[in-house]
């Protein structure tokens, strides 16, 4: 694959580009890193953010940012609030993820409930996938299963916790935001990761990436309109799922998205370099301290939980 994905003249090579991007193509007839995970995140605002006003000389609790709003988490740790975000989406990668309890022993030892199995991020899961326990798929049997009924018990409880993750590296154009107080801030444009574990937020945000494969059209070529939608649960209460629009609108490719491109690039090489490596100590059954506590930089757990 040519390294230089964007030309000087800003042509581009769509089936390069394409695999980079995690878009596969559309079928016939119809593309030493250091350790780092320095990139904002966007989640959804499970609970509403309370604040008080002045109400007639007195203090009153009210609700500031409503649940449901889409949250960017700078790295400074700033979060900024919105209904929607318009997002230009880079790439998408997917994964697997796996929490693992730890015995009472191992939790009291730790002060952890447990740990994320955690697999390599791929633009494809029709492979295996290296993971941070030394296995593959954090413990998913390779291709499909015919028969559910017929896997022993133990395989099916790991089976059962296993979840798919979408990756979603962009930029995010930030409009109309308030910050936790609801205060309005100044429009601003930033590199971002969006990510989701939920089984219909999941396929919500893989539409427009199925739409751009059968239009031939590459995802840093328009925006991509992200919001949520309130669900009932079966138990009692309300959720939140992940909605996505395309924009039909064509956005040009310059050089200079070039270097943007590449950061995440770094950014997914580093990710995958911890993952194989921690892979490999733990096949072996040693484990550098200093990575079991990386999982939990890497690893944003608020907003994969539930999303």
């Amino acid at each position: 694959m040519n390294n230089e994905l964007i030309t000087s003249n800003g042509s581009v090579n769509f089936a390069d580009m394409a695999k980079v991007m995690g878009v596969a193509p559309a079928p016939s007839g119809s593309g030493t890193e250091k350790k780092t995970s320095q990139l904002a995140r966007v989640k959804v605002l499970r609970e509403a953010i309370m604040g008080t006003q002045d109400v007639n000389g007195k203090k009153v609790k009210m609700e500031v940012i409503p649940a449901g709003s889409l949250c960017i988490r700078k790295t400074d740790g700033e979060e900024i609030y919105m209904s929607t975000l318009a997002l230009r989406p880079f790439m998408q990668r997917q994964s697997y993820q796996r929490f693992q309890s730890f015995d009472p022993k191992k939790s009291a030892e730790t002060g952890k409930r447990g740990e994320y199995i955690k697999t390599i991020l791929s633009d494809s899961l029709n492979n295996d996938l290296m993971d941070t326990s030394g296995g593959f798929n954090c413990g998913k049997p390779a291709g499909y299963i015919q028969d559910y009924s017929s896997l022993p018990e133990k395989t099916k409880a790991i089976y059962s916790q296993i979840k798919r993750q979408r990756h979603v590296f962009g930029i995010a154009v930030v409009k109309d935001a308030t910050d936790a107080s609801g205060s309005s801030v100044d429009d601003f444009e930033m590199p971002v990761l969006f990510e989701t574990d939920s089984k219909v937020s999941f396929k919500n945000m893989g539409e427009p990436f199925n739409k751009l494969a059968s239009m031939q059209h590459l995802p840093i070529q328009h925006l991509i309109s992200f919001g949520t939608e309130e669900k009932d649960k079966v138990s009692g209460g309300t959720y939140y799922v992940i909605t996505a629009k395309l924009d039909s609108k064509s956005i040009d490719i310059t050089v200079d998205d070039q270097v943007t491109l590449q950061n995440f690039l770094d950014w997914i090489s580093a990710f995958n370099t911890w993952v194989t490596d921690t892979h490999h100590a733990n096949s072996k059954d040693k484990m550098p301290d200093d990575d079991k506590e990386l999982i939990d930089q890497f690893i944003d757990t608020d907003e994969l939980e539930g999303v």
